[in-house]
């Protein structure tokens, strides 16, 4: 376990998953030979895509923030994290290592549970990634309300238009005639779909 958690915490907790959702049009679906989606909610013409990346990312939380709290837990206590959505992501990352099957040779140390540390590597460029998130033909109006929480009033997480967005319009007219809800208050009727 990490010496000083408050510092590890503080930054596993800025690292940002709301780029994880982009709405893409049909031309780009179908250039990329990708399956349909379900439709982008300001704009039935898109639909909804998560980029791999960040949903690594928002699994690696998950999964951090399950084994701490296991760690901590009384035995009466109820996991705030389902073991399903930890399998889902176990199962996820994987299928991507084994699928990517990275061949990096690390060199052996003596210290146990250093092998890597501090290795260098040629990294593809983060920043630019987010950026392509948001660029106007891809913005999705969504942010990530809760990394741990199923969020069941999802529509709620696409309430994040940016300034100048080509949807401010169609979401604000939606919200002034329906109104926002509470995120995590399951509508009646309606069934709890665990977030992928």
């Amino acid at each position: 376990m990490h010496e000083n958690r408050t510092i590890s915490d503080a930054l596993w907790e800025q690292l940002d998953s709301s780029p994880i959702v982009v709405a893409l049009d049909q031309e780009y679906t179908d250039s990329h030979n990708l399956k349909a989606s379900i439709p982008f909610p300001w704009d039935q013409s898109k639909g909804l895509f998560h980029v791999k990346a960040f949903h690594h990312i928002h699994c690696l939380k998950n999964i951090r923030r399950a084994y701490f709290d296991a760690l901590e837990a009384s035995p009466d206590s109820k996991p705030l994290i389902s073991p399903r959505h930890i399998d889902h992501c176990l199962d996820t990352l994987r299928q991507d290592i084994m699928c990517f099957a990275d061949d990096t040779p690390m060199p052996t140390i003596s210290q146990r549970h250093k092998i890597g540390d501090g290795q260098p590597r040629k990294c593809k460029d983060w920043d630019a990634l987010v950026r392509w998130t948001q660029e106007p033909e891809r913005q999705s109006c969504f942010k990530m309300i809760d990394e741990y929480r199923t969020v069941p009033n999802s529509l709620e997480e696409f309430a994040y238009c940016p300034s100048g967005s080509q949807y401010t319009g169609v979401m604000t007219r939606y919200f002034d005639r329906w109104g926002h809800k509470d995120p995590f208050t399951k509508d009646v009727g309606k069934e709890d779909h665990e977030r992928s």
